[in-house]
């Protein structure tokens, strides 16, 4: 089958890493989405697609530590989840002055969200449950 064409064993050129997506639900009013590598438009639909799995709850933190890469189309991708599930979208940011802190500082997104230097900075932040407020 000579038209089948081989799958690379590692990332594509100029790619530092093969990007992926984790989710994980904190409790029952916060998930935590985890961007892994690198993050441009080709990823945009991916992105979307896993962001939209979390609009059961109302509290989103996007963890941007493992990422390697982002571009604007990503960027834009998080405001528009900000927008469509009128929920706070927070992202969780080293200042570590890495490619992709100094991309979300540049943009301005700490303006229109949230913006944590880690993820623990970002759960102890968890609002209580209004069932066990005194």
């Amino acid at each position: 089958m000579a038209w089948l064409k081989r799958l690379p064993d590692g990332p594509p050129s100029g790619v530092t890493t093969l990007p992926r997506v984790e989710r994980q639900a904190i409790s029952l009013r916060t998930s935590v989405v985890t961007l892994i590598g690198d993050y441009d438009a080709r990823m945009r639909g991916r992105l979307l697609e896993e962001l939209s799995r979390t609009t059961y709850v109302p509290r989103l933190i996007v963890d941007l530590t493992p990422c390697t890469f982002i571009d604007s189309t990503i960027i834009a991708a998080l405001v528009r989840c900000r927008r469509i599930g009128s929920r706070p979208v927070e992202l969780v940011v080293p200042d570590d002055h890495t490619e992709v802190s100094r991309t979300i500082m540049r943009a301005g997104v700490d303006i229109l969200a949230r913006v944590h230097r880690s993820l623990d900075e970002a759960l102890a932040t968890e609002p209580p449950t209004p069932w066990l407020a005194g």
